[in-house]
């Protein structure tokens, strides 16, 4: 769409006149030689008409926690809500995750859904690994599936 140009100081002053005489929008814009859309946003707010848009709204991060959340999340890999809580970020978890991800020192990776083997874990799959060196299992013992076929709840149809 379209857009004019602005009301000059003398129009606006025709426009708030005539307004104030009761004159009808319509009957405003013909006699100033205007769209009735442009008398309207006028008359709607004199005050502000013509400014320009300050900006938006301040962020809910500055810029020292956002650095912050973004060098905790290099170091300790934890994810946004983990991150949000320890830092006591005072910002939704939604801005936080858009933060990580709008970062470019970061990229996102899947986490592990199994946890890491501990030592214990490590000893005893060690411990079985020389187990089966030292005596195997018996492989003409164990039957393969795809060597034979099994039917559990019934006759196998041969």
């Amino acid at each position: 769409m379209g857009q004019g140009t602005i009301l000059s100081p003398m129009e606006r002053g025709m426009v708030m006149a005539l307004r104030a005489h009761d004159m009808p929008y319509r009957a405003i814009a013909k006699e100033v030689g205007r769209s009735i859309k442009a008398i309207h946003t006028f008359l709607k707010n004199p005050d502000t008409y013509g400014t320009k848009f300050s900006g938006r709204k301040r962020s809910s991060l500055d810029g020292r926690e956002n650095r912050l959340l973004v060098r905790e999340a290099s170091k300790t890999g934890l994810s946004a809500r983990s991150l949000k809580t320890t830092l006591n970020i005072d910002a939704s978890l939604r801005t936080c995750q858009r933060r990580l991800q709008q970062s470019s020192t970061l990229s996102y990776t899947k986490r592990r859904h199994t946890p890491a083997l501990t030592a214990r874990h490590k000893a005893s799959r060690l411990e079985y690994a020389k187990r089966n060196l030292e005596e195997p299992p018996a492989w003409a013992d164990i039957i393969w599936s795809d060597e034979k076929r099994f039917n559990l709840d019934g006759p196998d149809g041969l």
